[in-house]
This record gives structure tokens, C-alpha cells and sequence, in this order.
């Protein structure tokens, strides 16, 4: 399956996807929201996580694709887009 191109944000904390989910409301484009797979990663957040901070700010999850060997893209487009 082909990894999609799409613009990526490359997240390092829960904090950080809920900071950057809150500030683009008004994005009309799906994007790839980055996270790292190994649990004992610094910058690890769950797919659990990920996916309550986008319920929480009216986005919803796509399509999911390992980049690489430790890296997870989540597809989320914004509800009503």
C-alpha cells in the first residue's frame, strides 16, 4: 500500500498533538500526524491517545501507515471539511 503525500506533523507529545489539533480548526486538508511505535520512547504516544485528542477537538482518524522501522502516520481531516 502506498503511503499517501501528505503534509506531516511530526508530534512528540499528547500535549503537542492537543496543542496543534487545537490551533488548526479551520484546516481543510487531511494531514499526516506522526508518532513513534516503540512504548519506551520518549516522544511515544499511543494510538489510544491520538485517537481521544482527535474526537476531542472534531477531527476524525483515517487510514494508518508504518513509516519506516518506529514511526506511525495517522490520515485526520477535520469533521464538516
Amino acid at each position: 500500500m502506498q503511503i499517501p503525500k501528505l503534509k506531516r506533523i511530526n508530534i512528540c507529545s499528547e500535549l503537542e498533538l492537543d496543542v496543534w489539533l487545537e490551533r488548526n480548526t479551520s484546516q481543510e486538508d487531511s494531514v499526516m500526524v506522526v508518532t513513534h511505535t516503540n512504548t519506551s520512547h520518549q516522544k511515544f504516544v499511543s494510538r489510544e491517545q491520538v485517537g481521544q485528542l482527535l474526537v476531542k477537538h472534531g477531527w476524525k482518524a483515517g487510514s494508518r501507515y508504518n513509516i519506516g522501522s518506529d514511526l506511525l502516520g495517522h490520515v485526520i481531516t477535520k469533521i464538516g471539511t
